[in-house]
């Protein structure tokens, strides 16, 4: 089975289904990307990419859990 790639190990519902477009059962091929450990669900519609070149961003995920989020003056300073 050939292996997909992202561009960012952050993946969100809309690039997903894009990049699984031309497949006829994308839920299907999400399933069993999940169950294969290629995809972990983070929360409905928001995924990572466990073969990334790069480690996810927790700020970034933050951001797509709960958006318009921001980087406090205290976190930044950490």
């Amino acid at each position: 089975m050939k292996r997909i790639s992202f561009d960012y190990p952050e993946i969100d519902s809309l690039q997903l289904q894009q990049r699984l477009k031309d497949y006829a059962y994308p839920r299907d091929r999400i399933t069993k990307l999940l169950a294969q450990g290629d995809l972990i669900r983070v929360k409905k519609g928001i995924y990572i990419d466990t073969h990334a070149r790069s480690p996810y961003s927790k700020e970034i995920l933050a951001n797509l859990i709960y958006g318009p989020s921001y980087v406090s003056l205290e976190y930044a300073l950490r």
